[in-house]
C-alpha cells in the first residue's frame, strides 16, 4: 500500500503501549519486581508475531482488513474516551483485602508476562494496530521499518520501567494525568481516521 504514514504508525504504538501509563502501572503493582526484561521480550514477541501472522488469522476467520479498521477504530474511540475522562487508571491500583491491606500476587515471577506484557503493553489495541499496519507495509523495506518502530517503542517502554521510580517522582500524578489525556485525544483522532477509511473501502466510496 502506497503513502504509508510512518509518523502515524509511531504515534499509534506510542499511545497504545503508552510508556508513561505502563510505568505508573508498574509502580502500582510492585516496587520489588526487577525482571523487566521479561515484559520487554514477551511484548515484543507477541506484537511482532501478529505482524507476520495477522493476515493469516484474518483469512482463517474470513475477516476483511477493513472490517478490522472499523472494529479497531471503535475500540480505540472507547479507549481514547476512557483516557480523556481519566477512567482508565482504576486497574492501576493494587487490589486490597477486606481489611484494606494490599493483596500480594501469588507469583511475582509472572508479572513480566501477566499483566505487564499482556494486556498492558501488548493488549488488543496494540495487536489491532500491528495487524492493520502490517497490511499497509507489504514490501520488505516497509515491513522492516514497521518492526523497527515497534522495537524502538518497546525499548522506550523498557527504559521507562528501568527508571520508573524517578519518572514517577518527576511527573507526579498530575503530570501522568495530563499526558494520558493528551494521548487519549490523539488516539481518538487516529481512531476516527481508521473508521472513515474502513467505511470508505468497505462500501467503495471514493477516497480523497
Amino acid at each position: 500500500m502506497d503513502n504509508i504514514n510512518y509518523m502515524q504508525i509511531i504515534f499509534s504504538f506510542l499511545i497504545m503501549i503508552n510508556p508513561v501509563i505502563l510505568t505508573s502501572f508498574f509502580l502500582s503493582i510492585t516496587k520489588d519486581y526487577t525482571n523487566k526484561e521479561k515484559c520487554f521480550i514477551a511484548s515484543l514477541v507477541i506484537i511482532i508475531g501478529f505482524v507476520f501472522l495477522g493476515n493469516f488469522l484474518l483469512k482463517l476467520f474470513s475477516i476483511n482488513i477493513y472490517d478490522l479498521y472499523i472494529a479497531g477504530g471503535l475500540l480505540f474511540i472507547v479507549v481514547g474516551m476512557s483516557m480523556v475522562l481519566g477512567k482508565g487508571n482504576e486497574s492501576n491500583s493494587p487490589k486490597k483485602d477486606g481489611a484494606g491491606m494490599p493483596i500480594q500476587r501469588e507469583d511475582c515471577r509472572t508479572l513480566g508476562v501477566v499483566p505487564l506484557a499482556v494486556p498492558m503493553a501488548s493488549g488488543p489495541g496494540t495487536i489491532v494496530f500491528a495487524i492493520v499496519y502490517a497490511g499497509q507495509c507489504e514490501t520488505v523495506v516497509s515491513r522492516s521499518l514497521l518492526i523497527l518502530i515497534i522495537v524502538c517503542v518497546m525499548i522506550l517502554a523498557w527504559i521507562c520501567m528501568l527508571f520508573a521510580t524517578k519518572l514517577g517522582q518527576m511527573m507526579g500524578k498530575a503530570g501522568q494525568a495530563v499526558v494520558s489525556r493528551l494521548m487519549g485525544l490523539l488516539l481518538m483522532a487516529i481512531a476516527s481516521n481508521m473508521i472513515i477509511h474502513g467505511i470508505k473501502q468497505a462500501f467503495h466510496f471514493p477516497l480523497k
